[in-house]
């Protein structure tokens, strides 16, 4: 049994026919489809099968928010417009972070009261937003403590000051990684804090 030949060896069709045969569309319809001078109606077609969040509904987006950084959220996610802004402050949201971001919290919040009472009940962003300027005044002292001896403890006393919402940021700087260079000063600067209690 021998193979079959190509039909077009029979036909006697040249080269430019074949390929003409294999392309189901002419080259001039393939290059119009993305010209650029694409009609107006053509171009509004496209967009309405573009997908944005701002057509997602507010539960798929307060999902979503869960996600993100609250730096992000308090940066950029809010100033969007005033739907997303009042999306990232909505109240669960801001606990979530609380809740993950710290976890040792001075007595003055009762902190597990409101954990366990009606979310709606606390202003969980200005909550948040305070131990997070607590943790870069913290940071701020003990950079400057490091630095220098003046004035030592009464910046050790500013830190005591904030009780245990400073606490988190102690106890990240005394398990400062092995390599750093001020591994020991931090230690050293952290340890009058494991007298008091407070690590």
């Amino acid at each position: 049994m021998t193979d079959v030949p190509p039909p077009y060896l029979h036909s006697g069709r040249n080269k430019d026919q074949r390929q003409r045969q294999r392309r189901p569309y002419p080259i001039a319809q393939l290059q119009s489809h993305n010209a650029p001078g694409m009609t107006a109606a053509t171009n509004m077609a496209r967009r309405e099968h573009l997908f944005t969040l701002s057509q997602l509904p507010d539960e798929i987006l307060q999902h979503i928010l869960f996600y993100l950084s609250p730096s992000d959220l308090l940066s950029n996610v809010q100033r969007i417009s005033k739907r997303f802004s009042r999306l990232a402050s909505e109240p669960l949201l801001w606990r979530h972070h609380c809740r993950v971001q710290f976890k040792y919290w001075d007595s003055k919040h009762r902190i597990k009261q409101k954990f366990l009472g009606n979310v709606g009940d606390v202003d969980w962003k200005t909550l948040y937003r305070h131990r997070k300027r607590v943790e870069s005044e913290t940071t701020d002292i003990l950079d400057s403590i490091i630095a220098g001896q003046v004035n030592r403890i009464q910046k050790f006393k500013m830190i005591a000051d904030f009780g245990y919402d400073a606490k988190d940021t102690l106890l990240r700087h005394c398990r400062t990684c092995e390599t750093a260079v001020d591994v020991l000063a931090r230690r050293e600067a952290t340890f009058p804090y494991s007298l008091q209690g407070l690590i």
